[in-house]
């Protein structure tokens, strides 16, 4: 490496140090936002507020309602009297889920007929209303099993006596079903893209507004010296952040590493191509700061949306499907989740594994080769 090169990144570093706002960007961002995106970042139903509505006001329907008490995905909060308070809450989003028991449930149990229940969700938020149906439907089920033990038992008939299937379900690599093990490893590939994308946009218009990118150009410096001395410290960082992003996962959200973690790294890196190439061409058609900012944000948001980090692509149009194939986020999410979920090697990463390279080839030489000739 020339002496040449050698300075500049020197440059850029002391540059770095020197700005506040790229300090914030660079060390307290990221961290805020894992933090933040791994906690808000879920799928899981937790404290729901709930309603009852218990016409019967008998045994078995208090029975019920301690059932939904103790399940711990829903907070029963209030016990109504009526549909207009019912109305109310849903309306208010006071309660997100409400439970009806109707008159004679009691009586129904007892006479071995079938007593129905009636559940009304808020299903303005799509995603709690499924995943808290699916909830209620296995409390019915558990009940409804229990009852029906009971009532064998007082005939003195043994569930043990009639064939049954057995259902023992296994989940591999998050036995838990802990949503923050899904999720966190897609929030670090987004803060890199985010983080990277911004921090080499701002570094080459920065010297652009400050006027120092045409007293660079005139020194003898060449084209990719140049380009070499502004990107390096970025490649750097961003490095530093992965590391650091991956540590925080692992030991805050305890999400399980079991991948190699050189290729973690290597493959972490084929991204960078892509990224660095975007964050270039943004600096290209932007004039200031707060420009390359903004679009850095603009370029990043669509990426995160369509990447398979929170929306599944197969639930998507054919139309965006095709168009995610472009998005480098894609193929790193599906990287990262492989590694550390799963800690499979290059053989079954290697499917997303050359379309990065690929595409980060061709997004990396384009914007290099318009950044040569906009300062030649």
């Amino acid at each position: 490496m020339s002496p040449r090169i050698i300075h500049l990144i020197k440059k850029e570093f002391i540059q770095v140090m020197r700005d506040p706002r790229m300090l914030f960007i660079i060390f307290a961002a990221p961290v805020i936002q894992l933090i933040v995106l791994g906690y808000v970042a879920t799928t899981e139903v937790k404290n729901l507020s709930f309603a009852v509505y218990d016409q019967d006001n008998s045994f078995h329907s208090r029975q019920i309602v301690e059932k939904f008490k103790g399940a711990g995905s829903f907070d029963v909060r209030y016990s109504i009297s009526s549909y207009g308070q019912l109305r109310k809450l849903l309306d208010a989003g006071s309660a997100r889920v409400a439970l009806v028991v109707g008159r004679g449930f009691d009586k129904k149990i007892k006479r071995g007929e079938t007593a129905p229940i009636q559940a009304i969700f808020d299903g303005s938020d799509a995603n709690s209303a499924v995943v808290s149906s699916g909830y209620i439907a296995s409390i019915m089920q558990d009940f409804s099993t229990s009852i029906l033990d009971g009532r064998l038992a007082k005939k003195g008939i043994d569930m043990e006596w009639f064939g049954s299937l057995s259902n023992k379900a296994r989940f591999w690599f998050n036995e838990e079903l802990k949503s923050s093990n899904f999720m966190v490893p897609g929030v670090v590939g987004a803060i890199l893209l985010i983080q990277i994308m911004t921090l080499s946009a701002l570094g080459v218009v920065k010297e652009k507004e400050y006027g120092t990118l045409e007293q660079l150009i005139v020194t003898p410096i060449r084209p990719h010296e140049l380009l070499i001395g502004k990107m390096t410290p970025y490649i750097i960082i961003a490095y530093v952040e992965v590391i650091f992003a991956t540590l925080i996962a692992v030991f805050w959200f305890h999400v399980p590493f079991r991948g190699n973690p050189l290729l973690f790294l290597l493959l972490c890196g084929m991204f960078l191509m892509p990224t660095l190439g975007m964050g270039l061409f943004i600096s290209l058609v932007s004039r200031t700061q707060y420009q390359a900012f903004l679009t850095s944000y603009l370029v990043s948001l669509p990426s995160i949306m369509l990447s398979g980090f929170i929306f599944p692509i197969e639930n998507m149009p054919k139309v965006i499907q095709a168009f995610t194939h472009l998005l480098p986020l894609r193929y790193l999410v599906t990287v990262l989740r492989g590694i550390f979920l799963k800690g499979i090697g290059i053989q079954y990463l290697w499917k997303d594994v050359w379309p990065l390279l690929i595409l980060g080839g061709l997004i990396f030489v384009l914007s290099v080769t318009r950044f040569e000739k906009k300062i030649s």
